[in-house]
């Protein structure tokens, strides 16, 4: 079995933290200005954190196509007819039916994560720097066009995908620099950094 490493694992654990506390704070974002500057200040980094994170762990090279169904594609099957019936349970949808197209809730994740990897095939016939500044290209250029919206998660698939490929490109000793740095100095900075971006986003 391969050993975990309680560095990544703890730093998964806090952004799944945050994820779940963004949804929960989602509601009464309105309800007073800093809640809103929390949520915002939330979402300018758990989400690509995550992202990069999962391509630092995806450098074994691409996965076949079949593993990463069994693995990812019929977990979100799954889980989308769990949450259709359960919607129709509870009334918010008058019949069951269940649409695949559209995620539900987080799961857009899985269909998202299921789409990095298989695009990673892409780097067995260009080079990695090459994936990666088309990715960073799509990423701007799909926000031009609002057409996709939640359909197959696209969108969000392409926005995130070059930060999955930055992780996916980082040197293993770069990670073991950044343990070795003093903690409490880069991280201020950093959030610092990330606070006062989300105030000019709002």
């Amino acid at each position: 079995m391969e050993k975990r490493d309680a560095y990544f694992d703890n730093a998964k654990l806090f952004l799944m933290i945050l994820v779940v506390f963004g949804h929960f704070l989602q509601p009464f974002v309105n309800d007073h200005p800093v809640y809103n500057d929390l949520y915002y200040f939330i979402f300018t980094f758990h989400m690509p954190a995550f992202i990069l994170i999962s391509g630092y762990f995806a450098k074994s090279g691409p996965k076949p196509i079949m593993s990463l169904v069994k693995k990812l594609l019929l977990p979100y099957i799954f889980f989308q007819l769990l949450y259709s019936g359960y919607y129709t349970l509870i009334g918010l949808q008058d019949s069951f039916s269940l649409d695949l197209g559209i995620p539900q809730w987080s799961l857009w994740f899985l269909l998202s994560l299921f789409c990095w990897n298989v695009f990673l095939h892409l780097t067995k016939r260009f080079t990695v720097k090459q994936v990666l500044i088309a990715s960073a290209i799509l990423a701007l250029l799909v926000g031009y066009f609002p057409i996709f919206d939640r359909y197959l998660a696209i969108q969000r698939t392409l926005t995130f995908f070059p930060y999955f490929m930055v992780g996916y490109v980082i040197p293993k000793s770069w990670i073991e620099k950044l343990r070795s740095y003093p903690k409490n100095g880069w991280l201020s900075c950093y959030l610092a950094a990330c606070f006062c971006l989300s105030k000019e986003m709002i």
